[in-house]
């Protein structure tokens, strides 16, 4: 348990996050701001984001806020701000000693800290405050808002090699894999191989899987055609010939067929099933559909009967519109893995 003697450090009026993080070290807290508070109570530098601190070290202290909640940072390192004075880009400054606390919500400079510990004059009129050195120019300014709160003009340089938490998952290509938004490994291979990258590079050449569930789930195919010399110069040059041929099939003896299937469960997000149907009438497909079904289906039989019940529904107004063109509608049959059965209403499936 922590005294009141044992709180060393204030945040002045900054406020504690919505919500607790779920991981204090991720680079950027979205729900937490990104401007920088001049604050008169805090009585060191302190911010929730850990990609903007360069020279960082672990340092645990207690830190009492407005509403006495006590946080305690997780580190300490220093802040290169570019400040903005007078509508121009300013000389960059670096804030030193500034704590990692990530269950804030604001960054908030210690303007008494600047003052005793560097030397900083602050200078405060109706508008704004404006920090220098003994009566030299503005190094940085902070607008004072319509709230009575100032916050600087500039912005922050975060660390452009910063990488999240040490890790001791080894560069391999399945990691750039991964990294690269599920790219083809070829093209990966490539990258590495042919150095188009500046810094990227293997720690072991172990093959990659040849099955990425990420890749299978979300259908990435980043490299779907076979590579070819051929190319059109034309619309349509090289398929002219292409059609559908509506030829009698002499292995068929009905006039026109159905066949339908499903997936059960094959959406990883909602766990509904895939159901899909094709008509043929002779040789040629004249009607097909694929969607993903309204409900989430127990077994792979009703995924099946779903699907089964779409293609009939199909093949009902198939059938009428070929009555009304005059053709002869013979007694048909379902076929289910090879075992015709008698059906009055339907046709081969």
């Amino acid at each position: 348990m922590w005294a009141a003697q044992d709180v060393v450090e204030r945040a002045g009026n900054a406020s504690f996050r919505s919500r607790d993080p779920s991981n204090p070290l991720s680079p950027l807290q979205l729900d937490a701001d990104t401007d920088w508070n001049a604050d008169m109570g805090a009585t060191s530098h302190m911010m929730p984001h850990h990609h903007w601190l360069r020279n960082y070290s672990p340092k645990r202290v207690p830190i009492k806020l407005a509403d006495n909640t006590v946080v305690y940072s997780a580190g300490v390192g220093s802040v290169v701000f570019h400040p903005t004075v007078e509508g121009k880009r300013g000389r960059a400054v670096e804030f030193s000693n500034v704590l990692h606390v990530p269950q804030l919500r604001n960054n908030l400079l210690a303007v008494l800290y600047l003052t005793r510990r560097s030397s900083i004059d602050v200078h405060i009129n109706s508008t704004h405050m404006s920090f220098s050195h003994s009566n030299g120019p503005p190094l940085f300014i902070a607008p004072i808002n319509h709230h009575n709160a100032a916050f600087l003009d500039g912005v922050t340089e975060p660390i452009t090699e910063y990488a999240s938490p040490a890790t001791t998952v080894p560069l391999d290509l399945a990691l750039w894999h991964r990294r690269l938004a599920h790219h083809n490994i070829t093209d990966v291979k490539a990258l590495i191989e042919q150095q188009l990258v500046t810094g990227m590079q293997l720690d072991v050449k172990t093959a990659p899987d040849p099955l990425c569930e990420p890749c299978l789930a979300g259908k990435m195919h980043a490299n779907p055609f076979p590579s070819t010399s051929w190319h059109a110069s034309r619309p349509l040059e090289g398929t002219m010939d292409y059609a559908i041929s509506y030829a009698p099939d002499p292995s068929m003896s009905q006039l026109f067929t159905t066949y339908s299937d499903a997936n059960h469960g094959g959406c990883k997000d909602t766990g509904r099933s895939t159901g899909a149907y094709i008509v043929k009438l002779g040789s040629g497909i004249v009607s097909w559909h694929s969607k993903r079904q309204s409900i989430v289906a127990l077994s792979t039989t009703e995924a099946e009967y779903m699907a089964a019940c779409e293609a009939g529904k199909e093949i009902v107004w198939m059938r009428k519109m070929l009555q009304e063109l005059c053709f002869p509608m013979p007694t048909s049959s379902v076929l289910v893995h090879g075992q015709p059965v008698s059906h009055p209403g339907g046709e081969t499936s």
